[in-house]
């Protein structure tokens, strides 16, 4: 935690940046008498900027531990951090800090030989980094722990730990498949399994674009529709279709649940190029049917601005999967020229962020 001192210059600091960004954009605004007065604003997307909440807070008179276990919502309430899962080995964080004044000095220790800590004790405000000894760990698929940080008997944090480790299905067997995670699928789009090109349509990674700074170009955005002859693009989904009929990337995934799933795709947010293109794509698991959202919005909507201030337009469909196991993801060229940022599939376990969240895939 900082200090009072250090708090005051990081507080002089936001407000030195705030001061500047009024008057950069006065300035601007002024460029040639004026002529382009308007074309920069601190007012976006139906809200203005303002500073952030800079209340004071109030150290307690005598050291006091405090810990932020990876993922949580706040630093109150039950510590728990996300489940360590055999097929995605990562490790994750707990922050100590001290909510009072003078040193604190912290010990923590684990309940179990198999969960690993690269730091023990420390006479300061850190970070302690988990993981898990797999060679060691029990077999199933929720296995519990816990670690103890303590500044004194009376002064403890207790931070629970939960462990994915089933007998079946082995590491190797997935090795390379998106697999489910806390709850979620996140899913590289430039990873996929296989895809289906035709000579008008093929798909191309491109650098430098979107959230992940790279993102899957749908096809060239010039090429004829003349591919989907039979499909309604006016429609939000069509029947199944034959997955060797169509251009369309595939994605094979691993879910230990069946069920209603939530399918969020994230697309660079783009016009159509005349009237008479569209801006839509498909999404289909196994043999559902194809959904068609659109990459773009109404110019000037609110849908609209969002999309632009996150460089991004993120669209919801629902699926069933039939059964846990392997299922695959299609995604296909409706209209070409669409670019695919990133996939998420949410088995109710995704939280709220501003780019969604890491990668899934088993290594």
């Amino acid at each position: 935690m900082q200090s009072r001192s250090d708090a005051t210059r990081e507080r002089a600091k936001v407000i030195a940046c705030a001061d500047s960004l009024q008057t950069i954009t006065a300035e601007y605004n002024s460029l040639l008498g004026g002529k382009w007065k308007g074309m920069m604003s601190l007012s976006n997307g139906g809200g203005r900027f303002a500073l952030p909440p800079m209340d004071t807070v109030h150290l307690l008179s005598k050291p006091s531990i405090g810990v932020y276990a990876e993922g949580a919502a706040t630093t109150d309430g039950y510590n728990i951090l996300p489940v360590f899962n055999k097929f995605l080995p990562r490790s994750y964080y707990i922050d100590v800090f001290n909510k009072g004044q003078g040193q604190l000095q912290w010990t923590a220790s684990v309940s179990g030989k198999w969960i690993l800590l690269d730091k023990t004790a420390s006479n300061k405000s850190g970070r302690i980094n988990v993981s898990i000894d797999w060679s060691n760990v029990p077999i199933g698929e929720n296995i519990k722990g816990e670690i103890l940080v303590s500044q004194t008997a009376r002064d403890t944090k207790r931070i629970l730990i939960s462990v994915f480790n089933p007998a079946d299905p082995n590491r190797e067997t997935l090795k390379g498949m998106f697999v489910e995670d806390n709850g979620y699928i996140s899913i590289d789009p430039a990873r996929f399994t296989r895809k289906n090109e035709t000579k008008e349509i093929n798909f191309e990674v491109m650098e430098g674009l979107g959230i992940s700074d790279k993102v899957v170009r749908l096809g060239n955005p010039f090429s004829k529709n003349t591919y989907y002859p039979s499909l309604e693009l006016t429609s939000n989904y069509v029947a199944p279709v034959r997955s060797d009929k169509y251009p369309m990337l595939l994605y094979d995934f691993y879910s230990f649940q069946g069920g209603p799933v939530d399918v969020y795709t994230y697309m660079v947010p783009v016009f159509p190029l005349n009237d008479e293109s569209g801006v839509r794509y498909g999404i289909m698991i196994d043999d559902s049917p194809v959904y068609l959202p659109e990459a773009g919005a109404p110019y000037y909507s609110t849908l609209w601005i969002q999309s632009i201030l996150r460089n991004t337009r993120i669209n919801k469909t629902t699926h069933v999967l039939k059964n846990p196991g392997k299922h695959t993801l299609k995604i296909f060229t409706a209209h070409p020229g669409m670019l695919l940022q990133k996939i998420v599939i949410d088995f109710g376990g995704l939280k709220r962020s501003y780019t969604g969240p890491d990668f899934t895939l088993s290594k």
